[in-house]
C-alpha cells in the first residue's frame, strides 16, 4: 500500500523537486549560484554544530532547499527499491517486513515505466547534473571561503552523492528503461566520466562504468545519445578498462591498509601497538562495493559481464587482486597472534599483580577490527565465488532480464 501511495503522488514529487532545484537559462549557465548560495526565496537556516563552527557555538548558514528535499527523497527511492543506499546497500528492513514475501524484489518494470513516464526520473538527473557546482567549488583550496560556507558546500556534496547512489540502484534494477534513459542524458554521464568523479569516487564510480559499459555493449550503440558541446564521452572498452583498473584499486587499497595495520600492531617499547588512529576507509569502502554487487543482483552481472566475460586477463587480475586480500589478512591475523602470545609471555613474568596492566597490555585488537576483518574475508570469498559462476552470471544475457538468467549462484562463501 505504502508502494502504491508513493507512486501514485509522484507528481507531488515532481513538483517539489522542480521547484527547488536549480534553473538552467537559455545561454545554458544556471539562473543562481547553486554551488554555494541560492536565492532568498530558496534557502532554508539550519544550526551548524560541526566541529568547525568557532568551540562548538551555533551559528547559521544558508543551505539550499533542494539539500533538505533530496535527504527527503532518497529514503523514499530507497523504499521503492529495498536497498538502503544510506547503509551501505543493506536490503531495506522496513521493505523486507512490509512485503508479504518477506524479500523485496525492488522496481519492476511497472514500476520502472511510471517512474520514467512520470517524468520524475529525468527530475532526479536534472537535480543531481544541475548542482554540480557544489562539488566543483574549491573546498580547502579557495582562501576566501568561510568555515560556514564550506560546510554547507560539504552538506550540499553528501546531499548529491546520496541521491547519485539511488539513481544507480533504479538504474540497475531497472536497466533496459531507467539505466538506457541516464546514458542517454549528456549532462549526467559527463559527471559519472568525469576524471575527478572517478578518482574521488572510486566504488561508485567502479559501479557505474560497470552498468554504463553493459548497456553500450547490449544496446550496440543504439539509440540517439545526445550530444552537447563540451559533453564528456567514453566508448565501451574505454569503460571496460576503467572498470577492471578501479576494482583492483580497491583491492590493492584495502591490501595497503592491511599492511600497514600489521606494521602498526607492531608492540613497541611500552608493550602496545598503534593502529587505533589508523585509517580504516579502505575497508570500509571494499565492504560497501561487495554489499552493493550482492544486494543488487543485476549490478552484480553487469560488474562479472564487463571484467570476465571473452576477457581472460581481465579476469585474472581482478581474482589475483582479490586473493591477495585473503593472503595479507591472514598474514595480518597470523602476526597479530604472535604478538599477542609476546605479549601474555611477559606479563606472565610479570609479578606486580597489575591485572588492568595486563588487559591493556593483550587487548591489541579491538573487537571492532575483529568484526571488519571478518567482512573483509566474507566479502572477498563472495566476489571470488562470483566470478568462478562467470558462466551462470553471464547466460541469457539480456540487460531487462530480472535475475541472472534465472539462476541463483552459490551462497556458501563461509
Amino acid at each position: 500500500k505504502i508502494k502504491k501511495a508513493i507512486l501514485d503522488n509522484l507528481d507531488d514529487i515532481i513538483d517539489c523537486i522542480e521547484y527547488t532545484r536549480p534553473k538552467m537559462k537559455k545561454n545554458g549557465n544556471l539562473s543562481s549560484s547553486s554551488g554555494l548560495l541560492m536565492k532568498k526565496e530558496a534557502v532554508v537556516k539550519y544550526k551548524d554544530t560541526s566541529s568547525s563552527s568557532i568551540k562548538g557555538e551555533e551559528t547559521s548558514s544558508s543551505v539550499p532547499t533542494w539539500v533538505r528535499v533530496t535527504m527527503s527523497l532518497v529514503p523514499i527511492l530507497d523504499f521503492l527499491t529495498g536497498i538502503n543506499t544510506q547503509s551501505n546497500f543493506n536490503v531495506d528492513d522496513d521493505s523486507r517486513k512490509i512485503s508479504n514475501k518477506g524479500t523485496h524484489d525492488g522496481l519492476n518494470v511497472k514500476d520502472a515505466q511510471s517512474i520514467l513516464q512520470s517524468g520524475l526520473y529525468r527530475e532526479l538527473l536534472l537535480l543531481y547534473s544541475q548542482t554540480a557546482p557544489a562539488q566543483e567549488v574549491g573546498i580547502g583550496t579557495n582562501d576566501n571561503l568561510s568555515n560556514k560556507e564550506r560546510a554547507c558546500i560539504a552538506i550540499q556534496s553528501i546531499a548529491r552523492e546520496k541521491l547519485l547512489r539511488s539513481i544507480l540502484v533504479m538504474s540497475s534494477q531497472a536497466t533496459s528503461t531507467l539505466g538506457k534513459y541516464a546514458a542517454r542524458v549528456p549532462d549526467f554521464t559527463s559527471s559519472i566520466y568525469s576524471e575527478s568523479y572517478y578518482t574521488q569516487h572510486l566504488v561508485d564510480g567502479t559501479l557505474w562504468n560497470a552498468l554504463l559499459c553493459n548497456i553500450m555493449q547490449m544496446s550496440n550503440s543504439g539509440g540517439p545519445q545526445l550530444r552537447m558541446k563540451g559533453s564528456i564521452t567514453l566508448s565501451a572498452g574505454q569503460l571496460k578498462i576503467r572498470c577492471i583498473s578501479s576494482t583492483t584499486q580497491i583491492c590493492q587499497r584495502v591490501v595497503d591498509t592491511l599492511a600497514e595495520y600489521q606494521q602498526n600492531t607492531k608492540v613497541g617499547s611500552d608493550g602496545n601497538g598503534n593502529s587505533s588512529n589508523q585509517d580504516m576507509s579502505a575497508l570500509h569502502e571494499y565492504i560497501t562495493f561487495s554489499n552493493c554487487l550482492s544486494q543488487v543482483e543485476m549490478l552484480a552481472k553487469h560488474w562479472v559481464v564487463v571484467v570476465a566475460k571473452e576477457n581472460e586477463e581481465g579476469i585474472n587480475d581482478v581474482r589475483e587482486s582479490i586473493s591477495n586480500i585473503l593472503k595479507t589478512l591472514t598474514k595480518v591475523n597470523v602476526h597479530i597472534n604472535k604478538q599477542q602470545k609476546v605479549i601474555k609471555k611477559e606479563d606472565d613474568k610479570d609479578d606486580d599483580g597489575d591485572s588492568q596492566k595486563k588487559k591493556v597490555k593483550t587487548s591489541s585488537k579491538p573487537q571492532s577490527d575483529n568484526t571488519t576483518f571478518a567482512s573483509i574475508r566474507k566479502c572477498s570469498k563472495f566476489l571470488l565465488l562470483t566470478l568462478d559462476n562467470v558462466e551462470i552470471m553471464t547466460e541469457g544475457h539480456d540487460i531487462g532480464a530480472a535475475k541472472f538468467g534465472g539462476k541463483r549462484i552459490s551462497s556458501k562463501t563461509d
